[in-house]
């Protein structure tokens, strides 16, 4: 008997696929020139996929390059390590680190800086931020039809996708649609695990893929499994590769930890509470371990006293960001590295 598929597992796809068609329609590289217009970032990101092939290709973790590079300590990894497999499946390849030297050279001069980017390179940075615009796009109609029906998913997809914002940044190759994926990924994954853990709130564990088997007498052990994998593995990834796509993206494990919260007191009630918090500690330390795992596992850089570098990498971004509320624009990447050292990777210039 064939179960009939329901109108989201249908218009998922489609929405996918439609969201491609027409971000990817607004992309134009080269010939009378970019639409959207180069943004020299581009071509940062485009050399830092000189990780992906030391990552992937050589397997060379313990490369110099990892613990002494100004952007290998600062910059997680995840998007340097897509966006370098999609170049590889389209024939390009960073072998080395010149176009990193272009960018130091030429980042004032986007004109000049940008006849240093291969045509096909860019387009492919780009098409790949607009997949993972897509995929926004699809898990936002996904999360609307969960809770308010296909209408509203509709709606929610609709008002995202003509937003000028969101257009011009998946159209951009940089890191801003996948971190953004991740971010709105976590939202159906707390979903799952509020659903997972609420028979245990309530008592009753052995309603939710517990019950015995008929051959040997015990617990089945798929509630164990969905359990782990619901409350743990799943947000656990998603929150470890949000945040080495950006430093930011660790808020996705924040935001895990309150819609879970949220969820199961809502369910527990005033007299099961303490119950329900014990759950929720339960189903969110495990997924920050294991969040915390898999960032400093893609990340060759936290391999030697990865304590060390984590501080002195929120230091740098901590400067960073107070310096461009105060005088935004006024320090390049080359000024950064300038006041690097080998005992502090903090910028100075606050102090001068």
């Amino acid at each position: 008997m064939h179960r009939r598929l329901s109108p989201a597992m249908i218009l998922a796809p489609a929405v996918f696929i439609g969201s491609l068609v027409f971000l990817v329609g607004g992309i134009r590289v080269g010939g009378g020139g970019d639409d959207p217009p180069f943004f020299i970032d581009e071509a940062h990101k485009l050399a830092e996929t000189y990780y992906w092939h030391l990552f992937f290709e050589r397997r060379d973790v313990h490369h110099p390059a990892w613990s002494k590079d100004f952007y290998a300590r600062t910059n997680p990894p995840v998007a340097k390590y897509i966006f370098g497999a999609a170049l590889a499946l389209g024939g390009y390849h960073v072998h080395d680190q010149q176009l990193q030297e272009d960018f130091d050279r030429y980042w004032r001069e986007s004109p000049l800086l940008r006849t240093k980017v291969p045509d096909g390179m860019l387009r492919i940075s780009r098409w790949t931020s607009a997949v993972f615009g897509s995929l926004v796009c699809m898990v936002l109609f996904m999360i609307g039809h969960r809770t308010g029906g296909v209408v509203t998913g509709l709606i929610a997809w609709g008002l995202l996708i003509t937003h000028s914002a969101f257009q011009y940044h998946v159209r951009v190759g940089l890191t801003d649609s996948i971190l953004l994926f991740f971010m709105v990924l976590i939202v159906p994954a707390t979903m799952a695990a509020v659903r997972t853990l609420l028979p245990w709130v309530l008592g009753d564990p052995a309603g939710h893929d517990m019950r015995l088997n008929p051959g040997t007498g015990r617990r089945c052990s798929r509630g164990w499994v969905r359990l782990c994998l619901h409350t743990a593995v799943v947000p656990g990834l998603i929150t470890g590769l949000a945040a080495g796509t950006k430093l930011t993206g660790a808020l996705a494990g924040v935001a895990y930890a309150a819609g879970l919260a949220a969820g199961v007191l809502r369910a527990a009630g005033g007299r099961r509470w303490v119950r329900g918090l014990g759950i929720c500690l339960l189903g969110t330390v495990p997924a920050m371990v294991l969040a915390t795992g898999v960032f400093v596992g893609i990340n060759p850089t936290y391999y030697t006293h990865p304590l060390t570098r984590a501080i002195e990498t929120m230091h740098l971004c901590r400067d960073w960001t107070v310096k461009q509320q105060l005088d935004p624009g006024a320090v390049s990447y080359t000024h950064l590295r300038a006041h690097e050292t080998p005992e502090h990777l903090v910028c100075r210039l606050l102090l001068e």
